[in-house]
């Protein structure tokens, strides 16, 4: 494929050396990654590649995974961190987390009305009006970002860590957002992905996601299931 004339970089988004990160946990998962002088010459690349697949034991409904002995989408060691980071996963379980303030047993039980009940929200998706994108442009001294995001220091440290650079060496640049609403909050795959190619190329690398995969890879608030109970005096406390 590198003997396609516009085609600078190759990059797989998995590594078949490792077998947690070979796994493809579902529809829009990035698993390579082209960057070429033209949009044209970087599709009929992917056109050139082909990949194996195995199909794994699954699991996509929230009652099926918590059943003993679904299978599981993650164990302890390729599971995502970020807020969860630290928190035990049991099954497909992560948690609990616990937080506390006052005496909560004490509260509820000298309640003039409590109200307890189950409640769900599907998967909610971010839709901001400008797509996730950056470019990238690795140096010999360092790597500059220009991305769309509400953390640049979050973006930094997580580049820094994924490359193995210390954190003077990343710079993040954001001109403008067109929205974010939590989505905008790391760089994600595709930000990864951008700076692997640039380096590989020794050039700046535009990627942006279209809108499918906005939808498919940029992360969203996922579907939950929770138990509540609530007290309260009758004067609204």
């Amino acid at each position: 494929m590198k003997r396609l004339e516009g085609v600078k970089a190759i990059v797989s988004a998995v590594n078949p050396d490792d077998s947690s990160r070979a796994v493809v946990r579902y529809v829009g998962q990035p698993v390579v990654a082209v960057a070429a002088t033209s949009m044209a010459e970087a599709e009929e690349a992917l056109k050139l590649i082909r990949v194996e697949y195995k199909p794994l034991p699954f699991v996509v409904d929230m009652d099926d995974a918590l059943k003993a002995g679904a299978p599981k989408v993650y164990d302890a060691d390729s599971a995502p961190q970020g807020g969860a980071a630290g928190l035990p996963l049991d099954g497909n379980v992560r948690g609990p987390a616990r937080a506390s303030r006052g005496d909560a047993a004490q509260a509820l039980a000298t309640a003039e009305v409590t109200l307890e009940g189950e409640y769900s929200t599907e998967v909610q998706t971010h839709c901001c009006l400008e797509p996730h994108g950056l470019v990238a442009d690795w140096r010999d001294d360092g790597v500059t970002v220009y991305i769309s995001t509400q953390f640049t220091a979050g973006v930094r440290r997580e580049l820094a860590q994924a490359f193995d650079l210390s954190i003077d060496k990343v710079r993040v640049v954001v001109d403008g957002m067109g929205g974010g609403f939590g989505s905008k909050s790391d760089a994600r795959n595709y930000g990864r992905l951008g700076v692997a190619l640039s380096r590989q190329a020794g050039a700046p690398v535009r990627l942006t996601l279209t809108r499918p995969e906005e939808q498919m890879d940029s992360g969203n608030r996922p579907s939950v299931r929770q138990r509540i109970r609530l007290g309260a005096s009758r004067d609204g406390r």
